[in-house]
Parts: C-alpha cells; sequence; structure tokens
C-alpha cells in the first residue's frame, strides 16, 4: 500500500514539474455558475503563463476571469460562453487565435487551446505566436506585391506546368499573343509555338528537367490568335512549390494529422516581345548582304580601275614619248635650214624661225604638265619627316630668283611626317608663279603658316599685279593662263596640278587677291596624311 502511495506521489510530482517547467502557459479555471459566463475564478496557473501574459498569476488565485483578464473578455462574452461548453459538456476547442492588447501586454497574437478538466473545470493552454503572425502577414504582403508585379509587368509572365499547360498569365502576355486569360489557360505553349521552333524548345526543357542546365534563353516564334508571327524572347527557369495535405479537422476534433509537404514542378517563363529588334536585324541583315554585294562590286571596279590606271599610264608614257619625237625633229630642221640658208634667210624668215621653235617648245612644256597632271593623286609618295623651312628653301634655290627679288620665309615653319614630294611640288609651283608673272624684278615673296588644330594653312603671298576677282576660278583650270602666251610664256598646268595636289591629300585652296595689290594663295595640309 505504501509502496503504491509512493509510486503515486512521485508521479504527482514528476506532473508538478512538467507543468512549471513547460514552456506553454497552462491556466486552470472553474466555472462556479454554469448560468453566467463570468464565474470562471482562476484555480492555478505556471510560471511561463504568467511570462507571456507579463501578469503574476499567482496574486489573482480565486479572482473571476473579468477581474484577471477584464480587457480581454470584457466584450467577448462568445469566447465565454464556448468555455462554458467545453466545462459542461466536456467540448474540446483544438486551436483559436486571439489578439490582446493592455498594460501588460502590447499587441501580442496568442494561440490558444482548451480542455475540460473535472468538477466544471477547463485548462487553457496558449502561446505567443506573434512572430509567426508578423512573419504570415510578411509573407501575405510580399505574394500581394508578387501578383501586383506579375500583373503589371511590362513583360509577358507565365506559369507553365511540366505537360505545356498555362497555369497562370498575365495580361501582357495576353496582349503579346492576342488570347484571354481564359482562352491561354484553355491551351499548352505548344499550341501557338512556331513549328520550326518547337524542337529546340523541347529539347531545352528536356535539359531544364534533367538538372543539366538552370535555366535558358532563346528567340522563337509564336502564332498570334490572327495567324501573325510573333517574334519573343523567351528566359525559363524550372520552381518548385510546397503543397500540404490534410490540416485542423474541426474546433472539436482532438487529433489532427499533417502528411509531408508534396512538391510541384512548375516553369517560370518571362517572355518579351522582339518584333522591332528582329525587324532591324532583318534589314540590318540584308543590308550587310547589299554592302557585300556593293563591296564586291567596288573590288571588282577598283582593280578595272587599277588597270585603266595602268593603261593610262602607259599611254601617256608612250604618247607623250611619240608626240615629242616629231616636235623634236621640227625644231632640229627648222635650225638645220636656218644655217643652210645662212645669210641668205631674210630677217622676217630668222624670226618666224625663231617663232617656230618657240611654239615647238611651248608645245613640249605642254605634253610635260599634261602628263604631269595626269599623275597626280594616282601615285603614292611615301611618308617622311619634313622641315617645311628646310623644304622652302630648297625649292628657292632651285627657281633661282633675281637678285633683286625677296623670298620671306615666317619664322615657326612646323616639321612633321607627311609626304615630301606633293609639298615640295606645290611650294614650288607656286613661288615659281609668284616670282614668274610678277611685274617687277625687285618683288617681295612671303610664306607663312597657321596651326589650325587638325591641318596646316600655308599662305604664299606677293606683292604683284593681282587678279581680278572674276578669274578666281580660271586661274585654277588647265591650260588656261590670264596673258597673252606670246607676252609669257605659260602652260597654265601649274596651279591647276597645285589644286589637284591639294585636293588628292584633303585639302583645300583658295585664292585672295585685288588688281594692282598683290595675290595670296591658301591652302591647307593635313597633319595626318589620308591613307
Amino acid at each position: 500500500m505504501n509502496s503504491r502511495l509512493e509510486a503515486e506521489k512521485v508521479q504527482l510530482e514528476l506532473y508538478a514539474n512538467i507543468v512549471k517547467n513547460m514552456q506553454f502557459g497552462l491556466i486552470v479555471w472553474h466555472l462556479e455558475d454554469p448560468q453566467d459566463v463570468t464565474s470562471f475564478r482562476l484555480v492555478t496557473s505556471n510560471p511561463a503563463a504568467s511570462h507571456l501574459t507579463g501578469m503574476s498569476l499567482e496574486n489573482f488565485i480565486g479572482q473571476r476571469i473579468t477581474e484577471c483578464f477584464p480587457h480581454a473578455y470584457k466584450e467577448n462574452r462568445d469566447t465565454l460562453e464556448l468555455y462554458v461548453e467545453v466545462a459542461m459538456w466536456d467540448r474540446q476547442i483544438d486551436r483559436h487565435e486571439t489578439y490582446c492588447s493592455n498594460e501588460h501586454i502590447f499587441g501580442k497574437f496568442f494561440s490558444i487551446k482548451v480542455f475540460p478538466l473535472p468538477e466544471q473545470c477547463i485548462g487553457i493552454v496558449f502561446d505567443d505566436i506573434t512572430q509567426q503572425k508578423q512573419a504570415e502577414q510578411a509573407l501575405l504582403e510580399t505574394d500581394e506585391r508578387f501578383r501586383a508585379t506579375f500583373k503589371q509587368a511590362a513583360v509577358g509572365i507565365a506559369h507553365v506546368a511540366i505537360d505545356g499547360r498555362w497555369l497562370r498569365v498575365n495580361q501582357k502576355l495576353c496582349e503579346i499573343v492576342g488570347y484571354s486569360h481564359q482562352e491561354l489557360l484553355e491551351q499548352k505553349f505548344q499550341d501557338i509555338t512556331h513549328p520550326d521552333d518547337l524542337e529546340q524548345d523541347l529539347n531545352c526543357i528536356k535539359q531544364l528537367l534533367a538538372g543539366e542546365i538552370e535555366q535558358y534563353s532563346l528567340e522563337k516564334r509564336y502564332i498570334h490568335k490572327d495567324g501573325s508571327i510573333v517574334w519573343i524572347d523567351l528566359t525559363v527557369s524550372l520552381a518548385q512549390e510546397e503543397r500540404t495535405q490534410g490540416g485542423d479537422k474541426g474546433a472539436a476534433s482532438s487529433i489532427s494529422t499533417v502528411s509531408p509537404p508534396e512538391k510541384s514542378k512548375y516553369f517560370i517563363a518571362v517572355i518579351e516581345e522582339i518584333n522591332e529588334r528582329k525587324a532591324a536585324e532583318m534589314a540590318l541583315l540584308q543590308r550587310a548582304e547589299e554592302l557585300t554585294r556593293v563591296n564586291t562590286i567596288l573590288a571588282q571596279t577598283t582593280a578595272m580601275l587599277k588597270k585603266r590606271n595602268d593603261e593610262l599610264d602607259q599611254f601617256a608614257y608612250v604618247a607623250s614619248h611619240d608626240l615629242k619625237a616629231p616636235l623634236r625633229a621640227i625644231a632640229n630642221l627648222s635650225e638645220w635650214l636656218e644655217e643652210d640658208l645662212g645669210d641668205s634667210l631674210p630677217k622676217e624668215n630668222q624670226q618666224q624661225m625663231r617663232l617656230l621653235r618657240g611654239r615647238v617648245r611651248r608645245m613640249e612644256a605642254l605634253i610635260n604638265g599634261l602628263l604631269e597632271y595626269s599623275r597626280v593623286g594616282r601615285t603614292q609618295a611615301p611618308l617622311s619627316m619634313v622641315n617645311v623651312a628646310s623644304l622652302i628653301k630648297e625649292v628657292v634655290d632651285s627657281l633661282c630668283p633675281p637678285p633683286t627679288f625677296v623670298i620671306d620665309v615666317e619664322l615657326g615653319m612646323p616639321i612633321f611626317v607627311t609626304k615630301r614630294l606633293p609639298l615640295l611640288q606645290i611650294f614650288s609651283n607656286l613661288i615659281g608663279n609668284a616670282i614668274k608673272h610678277h611685274s617687277r624684278t625687285d618683288g617681295l615673296v612671303k610664306i607663312s603658316v597657321e596651326d589650325r588644330g587638325a591641318f596646316y594653312e600655308f599662305a604664299v603671298s606677293d606683292d604683284g599685279p593681282g587678279i581680278a576677282p572674276e578669274f578666281y576660278e580660271k586661274v585654277f583650270l588647265i591650260f588656261q593662263t590670264l596673258e597673252a602666251r606670246d607676252q609669257k610664256e605659260s602652260t597654265g598646268v601649274g596651279l591647276a596640278i597645285v589644286k589637284k595636289i591639294v585636293e588628292a591629300e584633303g585639302g583645300t585652296i583658295s585664292l585672295e587677291s585685288q588688281e594692282v595689290a598683290g595675290s595670296t594663295f591658301r591652302f591647307t595640309w593635313l597633319k595626318k596624311p589620308l591613307e
């Protein structure tokens, strides 16, 4: 007998320790009057109950429930009526949630279970689920934001089942393919995919399901509801969604079962319409093909032009040689004739012979000028470091101006890498013209330069007779002269060659002049030569 009492005592102490140390709050109430729902009096509680409520409940033993928790039950008669049913008819409230905020508890949520005890008593087990409720609220808000983003996204978004059925689609996707939400949900993505693009899409899905890739992107075509083709940029990834089966069986149920979560796989697809981009790509492709054809034609034309230029060079050489030979013969014959006749040749005929030889020399000069003009721009001059001041001195020395003539070269002439021969020819022709066509033997020629950023601007000025404005363009034309050739021997090729060289090297040339006030020829020369 004593052994049994000892065992029961030990068991009671164990139960007491369990209740004392359990993490859930436990409160026991006694219903004094079934007709008065507020007649519940506090019988006992555990330390966790005091901790969770923020109250020393041991000081409230024997007091009514409305005295212990006036704010919680003052206007919550329905809850107290449920507690009466538990006490009187052995019912059980498996779980309900309540919100509480008072001077002891600031805005907390509690999960409560109520069970019957003997002698019209009930036990209430409760726990603080505030963090859980906050997490649920945050999840709800996140879900709402996701739904809003899903619906209002500027690109098409869809959830697609493994077999290709549309599960969820947003409005933008409907606009892209022309179907309503309901019409799309009744189809599979295979139904609106262009047949030529379907195999590639399905192969990517196989890789995705096999875990070989995490996502894939491709450009493909959908068939619009109206039958037109829609180009899209598609990005697909695989997602998993947990679904829980089972759950609460009702407020009166004492047992609830929860099966393990079941994972359902589906695809997340992001679809962007790229019709304009594809149209631009097609246009660029066509343009590239056109450019390829044009380049081919240009290459053929260039080869043909090179051949024609070579033929022209050969023709010019042969023609100049063949033309010069009879001219030299004419000059020689006139000299021989004059020598044979000797003093018997009248003075008038001697003058005519000299004029004849002068015309021959002019003709030979014209042939040389024409040959030189034809070669400008068709031959590549080598690059070298050029000191322009030294180059001009070399030109002046070769021209041998009269001792009374002054050639003034401004200080600061550049030194740079350029084509020496064309630049030398320009200065030679311009300075030579200034000396040759000057009206005095004591003339002045001034050569200056200005740095214009990407190029230099050179100027060759003289104080000669000048040129009237109406002849500015004429002086640059081949074979054009302003003076009669009988008065001043000239071929009219020099300035035409200068203009052609300057323009062939990417520059420009201009003339500033007034009659009896001298002339200034300005030309630009690139610092970095054209390739």
